[in-house]
């Protein structure tokens, strides 16, 4: 779960950070009509949110599906090591697991979102005004 968080940190980042350093333009005229820099970071925080939140339900639905799909058709495992025989495979669906997951990964989103957006807001008017 840990490797998983870390990585869906890193990606989102990654994705917002070239989101937001393609509008620094607009953020630089937004910041130069009187938002608030808080204001801005709340607004790319929500984008992270609603797109974090879209991502993680599509996820979980395919997991879902696919759970279900290996719980109507088995699937026969290879025998461990040692052993001739295989075992079937056993697929829990919990939906506490599923919930917790989908929770995480978006409050995980809207965080490294909020990060990313709180360094290019920070920028002076005037360079962000100017970037090209």
């Amino acid at each position: 779960g840990l490797i998983i968080g870390v990585i869906v940190v890193f990606v989102v980042t990654n994705a917002m950070a070239m989101a937001i350093i393609e509008r620094t333009r607009e953020i630089g005229t937004l910041r130069a009509m009187g938002t608030l820099p808080v204001q801005l970071t709340r607004s790319f925080a929500l984008e992270g949110m609603v797109l974090g939140g879209a991502g993680a339900l599509l996820g979980a639905g395919i997991a879902l599906a696919v759970s279900i799909a290996l719980l109507v058709f088995p699937v026969e495992m290879p025998p461990p090591p040692g052993r001739s025989n295989g075992y079937p495979l056993q697929i829990a669906i919990d939906a506490t697991l599923y919930a917790g997951t989908l929770l995480a990964m978006v409050a995980l989103s809207m965080l490294a979102s909020a990060l990313v957006a709180r360094r290019t807001v920070a920028k002076p008017v005037v360079d962000a005004l100017a970037h090209v």
